[in-house]
């Protein structure tokens, strides 16, 4: 077990939490500190992407004041209405149909840590709730996710 091999499977945790777990096994971590290792990757990767996408968005929201307050005073006429895309729906439609305990559950495993973390933040304000249920939903997939990579493992070597 390699200072190398462990920053491998926390970057690859902290990004991409699916893949961690296999990873790890696949480098020959046991199974506790496989799960250690996938957590304190995806921990780390929920707090840099969640309060990394907070600050973009304040960065962002400052950048178009700026701009609408440039068109103003030069004059221009500045839309008032958001267009809503399809995109855009799709979010809202998530947003109502699963809240905070639905994107934290499929974050981890089904749509990745950045991306869970940038929806989360910009649909729910309440940075305690968020960062419970981001680290829960986290700590359950690491523990399924390492034994069930395990239990595979373990079949495969069985059968072959």
């Amino acid at each position: 077990m390699s200072i190398l091999n462990i920053v491998l499977v926390f970057l690859t945790a902290s990004v991409k939490f699916l893949l961690a777990p296999t990873l790890a096994l696949g480098l020959g971590f046991q199974p506790m500190t496989t799960v250690l290792i996938t957590l304190v990757g995806g921990v780390t990767g929920i707090l840099f992407f969640y309060l990394g996408a907070d600050w973009l968005m304040d960065a962002s929201a400052k950048r178009r004041l700026k701009k609408e307050e440039l068109l103003r005073s030069q004059g221009k006429t500045v839309p008032e209405k958001k267009i809503f895309t399809k995109g855009r729906r799709r979010m809202i439609r998530v947003k109502n149909r699963f809240g905070i305990v639905g994107i934290a559950i499929v974050t981890p495993c089904i749509i990745s840590i950045p991306i869970g973390c940038i929806l989360a933040a910009r649909f729910f304000k309440n940075r305690t709730k968020v960062l419970t249920s981001m680290f829960i939903s986290a700590t359950g997939w690491a523990f399924i996710l390492t034994f069930l990579n395990k239990q595979v493992n373990d079949l495969i070597n069985y059968l072959f």
